[in-house]
């Protein structure tokens, strides 16, 4: 008997758990523009990205890159306003941060 009953409270938990997860995954918000590579990223416009003021991934996308790809967001990039240049990290965190774009 009490076997049989802890066998039923831990199958409850588990169906309970399983419930839960399911509900949480249909309810849950997905991403507008789903974005999984820099060829996703270049295509779109909504998510604005930037890097280092003077920084080496500046000077990739600025004078570096022969791919179409990499010309096309940093011609993105060079047309934003504000600037998405941040002269340190923690800058641009906080641009992130508070930034209201979702």
């Amino acid at each position: 008997r009490t076997v049989m009953g802890s066998w039923w409270f831990f199958m409850l938990i588990i169906i309970s758990s399983y419930t839960a997860n399911f509900a949480a995954f249909l309810t849950s918000e997905r991403m507008a523009i789903p974005v999984e590579s820099a060829e996703d990223l270049a295509m779109q416009t909504k998510i604005k990205y930037g890097c280092l003021q003077g920084g080496s991934t500046m000077t990739f996308f600025q004078q570096n890159s022969k791919v179409p790809t990499y010309q096309k967001m940093w011609a993105f990039m060079s047309t934003l306003e504000p600037s998405p240049f941040n002269t340190t990290v923690e800058e641009g965190i906080e641009r992130v941060l508070t930034s209201n774009d979702s």
